[in-house]
């Protein structure tokens, strides 16, 4: 497989693209092989390569009726350690709701290739997808 060259975009730069929804200009700085290992309120971690992270994200946006957000709150890159504080909200029943992920992301060639989230904060997580939900959104 060869590989993918292109110039490294910025971490926040490249988040930000993300936050805004803009997948295509996320995917342009993102390996052929990245993974998003992702923790939520499923006990299990969720691994969503590439190409299906566009549907995985929409699935997501659904269950908010098309309210979910995201903002870039830190993009930190010291040495090969690279961490990013996001925050979501979205609308259900309502009610604005809203957490923090931690992401912590590796680089291969200047792509970002490993990707892991982690709610910051378990009881906001599940307050925010769980209370109160006839269908029990259960994000991971």
């Amino acid at each position: 497989m060869p590989m993918q060259s292109t110039t490294p975009i910025p971490l926040g730069e490249l988040f930000e693209h993300f936050a805004r929804g803009d997948l295509d200009a996320f995917l342009a700085g993102c390996s052929d092989r990245l993974i998003l290992m992702a923790r939520g309120a499923a006990d299990e971690v969720t691994m969503v390569p590439r190409d299906r992270l566009q549907a995985w994200l929409g699935a997501q946006d659904a269950l908010t009726g098309g309210t979910l957000r995201a903002q870039v709150c830190l993009a930190l890159s010291m040495s090969d350690e690279h961490v990013v504080i996001l925050r979501h909200s979205f609308v259900r029943d309502g009610e604005r709701q809203s957490y923090e992920t931690i992401n912590r992301c590796s680089f291969r060639y200047g792509l970002l290739r490993g990707w892991s989230s982690l709610p910051f904060d378990m009881h906001e997580y599940r307050r925010a997808w769980l209370a109160d939900s006839p269908v029990g959104y259960a994000l991971s």
